[in-house]
């Protein structure tokens, strides 16, 4: 199981664009994975929260 989801450049990227809203490449290619990718994300921390739930 990994810790972090975003890697730290990605989360530098990331936190850069939301407070000036200037877009790039690398921006461009985030959204693009993140539409990929969250779905799956999100069903797997569901299934983590249901095992924390039964303990």
């Amino acid at each position: 199981m990994y810790q972090r989801i975003l890697t730290k450049r990605e989360k530098m990227e990331l936190e850069k664009y939301l407070k000036t809203e200037q877009s790039s490449g690398f921006i461009n290619t985030l959204r693009y994975r993140t539409v990929k990718y969250l779905p799956t994300i999100k069903e797997e921390v569901a299934m983590l929260e249901r095992l924390l739930s039964e303990i």
